[in-house]
């Protein structure tokens, strides 16, 4: 395994997740850090994109996800942002950290956190074969929602859906 890793720190992202139906009434702020392991070395020599992990769709899928999806649990989150992530054949290991600021305690903390970190040994039912070039391109294309496992209704918690806005 790799030792090189591509980070995206504190992604400010507003979300409705919570066990708490007012957690789902209304967007909240969350934010993100994922550091995902990847070997750099064939862009350190070709100074292309193509060989490594392009931040910026990794960011992008995580901040969607975020706001698109309703979970009660953080760890519900993370594991759906570290199962889009490793879509990405470029990665071998991903670790995602999700705070949640606002949290509902009644006490004064900065934040709640949850961090996770998952290999595609993880997510036999979603990787069981390598990423191909195809499951790649659709993570960079900002369509993972199969490869989070949606399309099979593998939803792990009975949060409520997020409701559309008008």
């Amino acid at each position: 395994m790799s030792r090189d890793r591509v980070c995206v720190r504190g992604l400010r992202v507003l979300g409705r997740h919570g066990v708490l139906p007012e957690e789902h009434a209304r967007d909240q702020p969350f934010v993100i850090d994922i550091s995902a392991v990847t070997d750099v070395r064939a862009a350190g020599q070709s100074d292309a994109l193509a060989d490594t992990l392009d931040y910026a769709k990794m960011a992008s899928l995580a901040s969607r996800i975020v706001a698109e999806e309703s979970c009660a649990l953080l760890e519900r989150v993370a594991a759906l942002v570290c199962r889009a992530i490793l879509a990405d054949a470029h990665v071998e290991e991903v670790t995602v950290g999700v705070k949640k600021p606002q949290a509902p305690l009644g006490l004064d903390a900065a934040f709640v956190e949850v961090v996770v970190t998952r290999s595609r040994a993880d997510f036999p039912e979603v990787f069981a074969v390598e990423p191909t070039e195809q499951m790649t391109a659709t993570v960079r294309d900002g369509q993972a929602g199969e490869w989070m496992g949606e399309t099979r209704g593998e939803k792990a918690t009975e949060a409520p859906s997020r409701p559309k806005e008008a």
